[in-house]
């Protein structure tokens, strides 16, 4: 921001000197624009009259001579070219107001710069219902001296509105056009596409012994210069562009091939080892790309995402000057919850040390954000963030921000603008916006509002700092009955206030569809916690229920045209619908697997007293397994991917994974309806586009067909006693729900899955069941081969029991799980003196 002087606009009629605007409901002046103006500037003009005339009521009228009346001119040859093209310079001298700039888009700039500073107005939210323009009769203004230019070079990405044209309006009355566009998202598979991978397969990375079109060979000769004459084409069919993407796909199969890994040995740097990254590989690709467009386009930037296992900065090579990093803070990766410098905060700290160690290797860095959630549509406290992360970036060489924003307008309005008002000035006071935004949009009921917006920002930072607790959407937990409670009467309150009012009709009636809006947010708000709350803990019936909810009141708001702007409602109702879509049928398992209400009333207490695993017996559901991963998935047909389990599965075995040595480790479910999280499992390495694989053997006490019911998130592959059973012709899968008609026999039957992720998600369930859904009578579960007693002597030692199978009591308490034991398991006697030991028989050691 630069420093300006500015003289509050008068207005009394009687002050002597002003130079007036209106008067008393007449206009006196004329807004003044060139014989050819460009459509741009014609625009503005015909906005400037209209909003002064929403003002007093009269709309000065636009003239291409001011004829010796006070005049407001939008002239071209007033352009100062000495000024940053976004940049204004209002002035007057007493007859006539001044709107000059850098361009013409600096012109329109000081134009609303005008009307924001000089007449307070306020542009909120797109539509009419969203602004704020104080009413009076008379307008004067005095001297004026009104010179800025914004302290972000861009800000783009607020995402789009139902109504195109206020969602135009809205952007350039807050003086976001004009901003370069910055063009740094996906683009290798642009590149080098995708259908080439037949003819160049070579140009594609290798993973594994096969090739996958899931990224590019940087190493490969024709791809580097695919990607500088692509670069170069692109510059020159956009003249105006400043900078071109380099960015790689959403993927982390980045190539393995010989030529890839002889760069990352000279490197010195290896990007399959854990927590390491491949930014070293990739800066050093660019630099490549960018030594050759010096050469043509020396003005341009080559943008990229720092993103995935590519956010840390490059430990060896130093970024060319075109280079233009953007870091991305993903919500999955990182916090939403606390500013990123927060020096507690244990999931922003790796991200706050990316951008430290970028701004020491780059002069220009941009910011990738999440302000506007894409699945949450109620209200997102995240101003208490963003009014410290920004100055932050600002200090830290952060140049430019995008915003993914959807268009929640009226439930995360101040995730909106506050990012809008700070790109212009960094150091803006955050909490007096915040004020003035609710006492401008809800008057008397100003105060009592904010506590309510207040309530959302508190519930998101009091989230611990601990990476334990600290996940994404963990917030949705603080939201119990009694915080909707609390915001339910919090906007009763208002209701009362604007209610008892003596403001005018009309106020009490755009205040009213304001809060209306705001308890839409709420319920909104209310029904997505309920779902992830349900989630979180299991309740998968209860997550129908709320998502049936959720959809109920989503199509009670499409049903109300007067709502078409509260939220992003056709993607919230898709996304509602597929979920529904997506869920495994819950309510009809519970009354296949027990048919007895009785009974599921029963069942239902248990899991309530947080007995999950025998109520995921109960139902069907296997939940004790072996994992091993991971591996990178390189796309494509699940079955083109092979790695060692599917050869030979032994448990004592080690492998070369993604990451190094790795190795089976048994895990017992404990999600009741036997859902194994993937992601949360093999944390904290970053699961995307990854392979894992499960083991198990399902002991039955006699032949038997059985059912299988499997749920995976994204792909997966099944065989059962050596035999290939899915994917093959002829299954029927819907929405991530597979069903399997297979034959057991008695004794063990061996299960392995392969499960291939892709972005985000990674889970599945097997359920193991008769035809009709019921928990197959042949089946042994863990609570039928509890052993017999058998009494062992006890001393003051640990005993390691090694290769045996348990389960294994100390005094009744369960300390070794039902298992094949891979790795000696000690087992603390002295904990239990003189205590029996309970076990069959077993190999073990003292």
């Amino acid at each position: 921001m630069l420093g300006s002087l500015v003289v509050p606009a008068s207005f009394s009629a009687d002050t002597a000197g002003d130079m007036p605007i209106v008067e008393d409901g007449r206009h006196v002046a004329v807004i003044v624009i060139p014989v050819e103006a460009a459509q741009s500037i014609g625009e503005t003009a015909q906005d400037l009259s209209e909003i002064i005339g929403q003002i007093s009521g009269a709309s000065p009228p636009i003239v291409t001579d001011a004829e010796g009346k006070p005049s407001l001119v939008l002239d071209q040859q007033e352009l100062d070219t000495s000024l940053n093209p976004l940049a204004y310079h209002v002035y007057s001298d007493g007859h006539t107001l001044y709107f000059s700039g850098g361009s013409d888009q600096g012109v329109i700039n000081g134009v609303y710069a005008f009307l924001e500073k000089e007449l307070e107005c306020r542009w909120y939210v797109p539509g009419p219902l969203g602004e704020h323009l104080p009413k009076r009769d008379t307008i004067r203004v005095g001297q004026v001296n009104l010179q800025d230019e914004p302290d972000f070079e861009s800000i783009t990405g607020f995402g789009r509105h139902p109504d195109p044209e206020e969602g135009r309006l809205w952007t350039r009355r807050n003086r976001l056009d004009g901003f370069p566009v910055q063009f740094h998202s996906h683009n290798w598979q642009n590149i080098v596409p995708w259908k080439l991978i037949d003819e160049h397969p070579d140009w594609f990375a290798q993973v594994g012994t096969g090739r996958t079109p899931l990224q590019m060979c940087t190493t490969h000769p024709e791809v580097l210069k695919t990607t500088v004459a692509k670069a170069r084409r692109y510059f020159d069919e956009h003249a105006d562009a400043t900078s071109f993407s380099l960015s790689p796909a959403d993927n982390m199969s980045f190539c393995q091939c010989d030529r890839c890994r002889a760069l990352d040995a000279q490197l010195g740097v290896d990007p399959f080892e854990p927590g390491a990254s491949i930014t070293d590989r990739l800066v050093y690709f660019f630099n490549l790309v960018a030594e050759e467009l010096e050469k043509t386009h020396p003005d341009k930037k080559l943008a990229f995402y720092a993103y995935l296992n590519h956010t840390k900065p490059p430990k060896v090579v130093k970024p060319h000057p075109m280079l233009r990093p953007v870091l991305v803070h993903t919500p999955w990766d990182y916090c939403m919850h606390h500013p990123i410098d927060d020096p507690d905060c244990e999931r922003n700290r790796p991200f706050a040390d990316a951008v430290i160690g970028w701004s020491e290797l780059s002069p220009q860095l941009y910011l990738y954000d999440y302000w506007g959630h894409y699945n949450l549509c109620g209200h997102h406290g995240v101003i208490h963030n963003v009014k410290r992360d920004l100055p932050w970036l600002y200090r830290h060489g952060v140049v430019g921000f995008y915003g993914e924003m959807h268009p929640q307008r009226w439930t995360q309005p101040l995730n909106f603008y506050v990012p809008a008002r700070l790109a212009w000035d960094v150091s803006a006071d955050v909490d007096a916006i915040v004020r003035e935004f609710y006492k401008n949009m809800f008057g008397p009921a100003a105060p009592v509002v904010a506590d309510f917006g207040q309530m959302f920002e508190d519930v998101m930072a009091q989230v611990p700092k601990d990476a334990e607790h600290d996940y994404e959407k963990a917030f949705v937990l603080g939201m119990t009955p009694d915080f909707f409670a609390r915001a339910a009467s919090l906007l009763d309150r208002a209701d009362d206030i604007i209610r008892g009012s003596n403001i005018a009709l009309e106020e009490k009636n755009t205040i009213n569809d304001r809060l209306r809006r705001y308890r839409y947010g709420m319920r909104l708000s209310e029904q997505l916690a309920l779902i992830k709350q349900s989630r979180f803990a299991g309740r998968m019936v209860k997550v129908i229920e709320h998502l049936e909810g959720w959809a109920s009141l989503l199509e009670e708001i499409e049903a109300n045209p007067s709502l078409d702007d509260l939220i992003e409602l056709p993607a919230a109702l898709s996304q509602a619908k597929e979920e529904l879509e997506r869920l495994p049928p819950y309510r009809q398992i519970w009354e296949e697997a027990v048919p007895s209400p009785q009974k599921r009333v029963e069942l239902r207490r248990k899991l309530d007293e947080g007995h999950s695993r025998e109520v995921a017996h109960a139902l069907g559901y296997w939940t004790d397994w072996y994992l091993v991963g991971l591996w990178t998935n390189p796309g494509g047909d699940p079955m083109d991917t092979h790695f060692s389990p599917e050869d030979e599965v032994d448990l004592n075995d080690t492998y070369d994974g993604r990451s190094g040595e790795i190795r089976w480790h048994f895990y017992q479910c404990e999600d009741p309806y036997g859902v194994l999280d993937l992601r949360n499992y093999f944390r904290p390495q970053n699961s995307e586009y990854t392979v894992a694989y499960a083991y198990s053997e399902v002991e039955l006490r006699g032949d038997a067909d059985a059912r299988l019911d499997v749920t995976c998130d994204d792909d997966i592959v099944l065989w059962v006693n050596g035999q290939h059973v899915f994917p093959i012709k002829g299954v029927h899968t819907s929405n991530d729900r597979i069903r399997l008609n297979v034959n057991l026999h008695i004794g063990a039957n061996q299960i392995l899955a392969k499960i291939l992720n892709k972005p985000h998600g990674f889970k599945f369930s097997v359920r193991i069941v008769t035809e009709d859904g019921q928990p197959l009578p042949e089946l042994v579960t863990a609570e039928d081969r509890k052993p017999p007693r058998a009494t062992n002597f006890c001393d003051d030692s640990d005993y390691r029991i090694t290769a045996a199978k348990g389960p294994y009591f100390l005094c009744d308490e369960r300390v070794v799980e039902d298992r094949w034991l891979t790795e000696r398991f000690v087992v603390p006697l002295k904990k239990y003196p003189d205590s029996p030991l309970i076990t069959k028989e077993h190999d073990w050691e003292g």
